[in-house]
């Protein structure tokens, strides 16, 4: 785990991970479109919120105007 600092309006193009990832929002905003039940859905996450992407999940984020700080968990077992 890790803490991480997004830039404001970064953009992560669509990806996944070869292992489970849990992100909670520590400062800011940023936001996800993940893969769930079968359709492309968006979350708008700020402080406090959290999200899990299950291993190999295709994802993009887009951190929010202000930046976005926060932790990351992978779980590789």
């Amino acid at each position: 785990a890790g803490a991480y600092d997004g830039m404001p309006n970064e953009i992560d193009e669509e990806h996944t991970h070869e292992f489970d990832t849990k992100l909670v929002i520590l400062s800011g905003t940023i936001h996800i479109k993940t893969l769930l039940s079968g359709a492309m859905t968006d979350f708008d996450l700020r402080t406090g919120d959290k999200i899990e992407i299950p291993k190999n999940q295709i994802h993009s984020t887009v951190v929010g105007p202000d930046g976005c700080r926060y932790v990351v968990a992978e779980k590789t077992v």
